[in-house]
């Protein structure tokens, strides 16, 4: 059984730095209204609350039989998934990861074809080579790979 846990770097500037700047430039709108700047805060209350609730893959184990991902969101609510691995699906595909024409593999992982996760490199502090450990580890470990023959974007594993 291996078990990967995303590092604790990214996962606190993202869910904790962010929002708290975010909610300092609400606080500065509010001290100073102005209707466009009311508008401003407003859409920065939606993104901070947005990030409060999104969950976060922070631990993936992998076993001869079956996934468990644990997500977690930034209030410490955390929600377990248990899946079988004749159940799963997963693609692995080179995708553009910005504005500024980096290009990295993102590793989607389906369960009866409901997306459960999406790792992307360098992101919650997911690295390239563990993307790759996990996406060969759930290759060998029985998972089916899907591949898009109109696409030339698929790694084959």
């Amino acid at each position: 059984m291996s078990t990967y846990i995303a590092p604790k770097k990214n996962w606190f500037i993202l869910y904790t730095l962010i929002p708290l700047i975010l909610l300092w430039v609400t606080a500065c709108f509010v001290v100073f209204p102005k209707p466009t700047l009311i508008a401003v805060s407003v859409v920065n209350i939606g993104m901070v609350i947005y990030l409060m609730f999104r969950p976060a893959v922070k631990q993936i184990d992998i076993d001869q039989y079956q996934i468990s991902v644990l997500k977690v969101n930034m209030l410490g609510a955390s929600k377990t998934g248990n899946y079988l691995l004749n159940d799963i699906t997963f693609t692995f595909r080179d995708t553009s990861l910005g504005r500024n024409g980096d290009r990295g593999y993102v590793l989607t992982v389906y369960h009866q074809d409901q997306p459960i996760f999406a790792l992307i490199p360098n992101a919650m502090g997911w690295a390239d080579s563990v993307i790759m450990e996990i996406t060969v580890e759930i290759k060998t470990a029985g998972a089916k790979q899907v591949l898009n023959p109109a696409d030339n974007d698929d790694a084959i594993i």
